[in-house]
């Protein structure tokens, strides 16, 4: 996380441990989870410019933090902060370190685990269990941007393996342009 200073991703102040337990401590945030806004709109999607300038933040965090080599693995609505400032942050970076991590199981073998990502964003890749990569989160971010251009999510909230397996793809969001369609598209693919 320290090589993740950014505006857009929540700052790390330290990291320390007691005993068994690893802590770090954060910024004070005032405002509310992406995931919250949303639901409280009851599935309108967000005015454009406000939507827009989201996925212009949360892109650019998730931009530097692949210059960096760090793959998030999560990104959904629930790790999208907006300050009472609008200002975004994505949280949980922390926890892409923890994606397949080996464990040590009751008989003394080392396993490794599957990845933890929200079902409804994690490409199928993913939920096949492979390690996540830079593709994974852009699969995500293409799903929350559509999320917040449409008001819906892309897979009226099925995982991309299901979608895949029923073959369903989503509609255009009114009021983008071809450009921004295609590109939207091409995320969700």
């Amino acid at each position: 996380l320290q090589l993740l200073s950014h505006p857009n991703i929540v700052r790390v102040h330290e990291f320390d441990r007691d005993g068994d337990i690893a802590f770090f401590t954060m910024e004070l945030l005032r405002g509310a989870l992406l995931g919250r806004v949303l639901s409280a709109r009851n599935a309108i999607a967000l005015p454009r410019p406000y939507a827009l300038a989201i996925i212009r933040d949360v892109g650019a965090a998730l931009s530097h933090g692949h210059s960096q080599g760090v793959v998030h693995g999560d990104i959904n609505p629930q790790n999208i902060f907006i300050t009472n400032d609008g200002e975004v942050r994505v949280l949980d970076f922390g926890a892409s370190h923890k994606l397949l991590q080996n464990t040590e199981s009751a008989d003394g073998e080392w396993t490794e685990r599957a990845p933890l990502a929200t079902p409804g964003y994690a490409s199928c890749q993913v939920l096949e269990g492979q390690h996540p990569n830079a593709r994974d989160d852009l699969f995500a971010f293409a799903c929350v941007a559509y999320l917040l251009l449409s008001g819906e999510h892309p897979f009226l909230s099925r995982t991309a393996a299901e979608a895949r397996a029923q073959h369903l793809t989503p509609r255009r969001p009114p009021g983008l342009t071809g450009h921004q369609w295609r590109a939207l598209r091409e995320g969700l693919h």
